[in-house]
């Protein structure tokens, strides 16, 4: 009986079928994390986008109100809200959740030396600076921490534009 047990271990240690199956387990997790960080990756980078269309548009809309003969800094910056991707933006946007904004007016030598005089704004500023930020998940990327690596759960995303008056 030993004889024909040694018989049975030995074909099993010889035996080359289904050695690729393994193989396959790997390249299939490793196909499934390129996927996956490719699909996040290519999702934040619309996401970049959409936030900075909205980041341009915002501080277009702030350099209009700025030339205005009326402008505050208080109006300057709720027409650059009106315009931004925050939760009461007309770019709001279900892909940025959750956008923070920041306004800074400024008074540009580079515009001065132009001919766009801070002096020309009721507001003493020839410039507006909008910065938007907000976090972006992740959904494939994360699937990996099951195999123990450590992967982020999100992306966050900045923008900034800068517009005259």
């Amino acid at each position: 009986m030993s004889a024909h047990g040694d018989s049975i271990f030995k074909r099993l240690w010889q035996d080359q079928r289904g050695q690729t199956l393994p193989f396959m387990a790997l390249i299939l997790i490793l196909f499934l994390g390129i996927a996956g960080i490719t699909v996040d990756l290519g999702h934040a980078f619309i996401c970049y986008r959409e936030l900075q269309a909205s980041t341009d548009s915002a501080a277009l809309a702030g350099g209009f109100a700025l030339s205005s003969s009326t402008a505050t800094t208080a109006s300057v910056k709720a027409t650059v809200l009106r315009y931004s991707s925050a939760a009461t933006g007309i770019n709001v946007n279900q892909n940025l959740p959750g956008t923070t904004i920041t306004t800074t007016l400024t008074c540009l030598t580079t515009l001065s030396n132009q001919g766009v005089l801070c002096s020309a704004s009721t507001t003493g500023n020839n410039a507006v600076q909008v910065r938007q930020s907000t976090t972006v998940p992740t959904y494939f990327i994360r699937a990996l921490r099951s195999l123990g690596t450590n992967t982020p759960t999100s992306i966050d995303i900045s923008t900034v534009a800068t517009a005259a008056m």
